[in-house]
């Protein structure tokens, strides 16, 4: 009779270890999953933020000189204040159409894929202060931030779609206080 509660009592410990190490083992291999996921959406944040600055789109509708008739050294605006109000940004309808840099902001969502997983990706564009670009200005400045939101509806956090940020900061680099002619 001790014989046979022994072998149960041994059964019982041998399938508790079992189960035990079948649960590390999920655990463990969930977290490398979320790691791959999460590194594929930085990944695809990262793709849209290059794609945005190869375009080499000019800083603001304002700023653009491949209208003027000949290129020119000095600045094309004097002070921010003449740059396109945070308001008026937007007017792009998909990534190739955007003439500048803000108009990128409100562009519907478009989706890119990324080893079989579709991402929905949104752009935002913000005014930031020159001196500190992690806060929003409150006027235009010279530094705009472009936000790049990527989502997946497979990917849930609870009952949201994961979502990850990408953000770049891009500045006018010929903002000065030099007026053409002065001595």
């Amino acid at each position: 009779m001790s014989q046979i509660i022994y072998s149960i009592l041994g059964l019982s410990i041998a399938v508790l270890f079992a189960t035990s190490l079948n649960r590390s083992v999920h655990t463990g291999e969930q977290g490398i999953v979320s790691n791959e996921v999460l590194t594929q959406m930085l990944g695809v944040g990262q793709d849209v933020l290059e794609d945005v600055g190869r375009r080499a789109l000019p800083f603001d509708s304002k700023t653009d000189e491949s209208t003027l008739p000949t290129p020119i050294d000095y600045p094309v605006v004097h002070s921010a204040a003449e740059l396109t109000p945070a308001l008026s940004f937007g007017g792009c309808t998909s990534f190739t159409s955007c003439g500048d840099l803000d108009d990128f902001h409100g562009m519907p969502s478009f989706q890119r894929v990324s080893n079989g997983i579709t991402y929905d990706v949104t752009i935002e564009v913000r005014y930031v202060q020159e001196a500190n670009p992690e806060l929003a200005a409150a006027a235009q400045t010279f530094a705009k931030e472009v936000n790049v939101l990527v989502s997946s509806q497979s990917i849930q956090v609870g009952n949201n779609p994961l979502t990850v940020g990408y953000s770049r900061v891009f500045t006018y680099d010929k903002a000065t206080d030099f007026t053409p002619g002065a001595p």
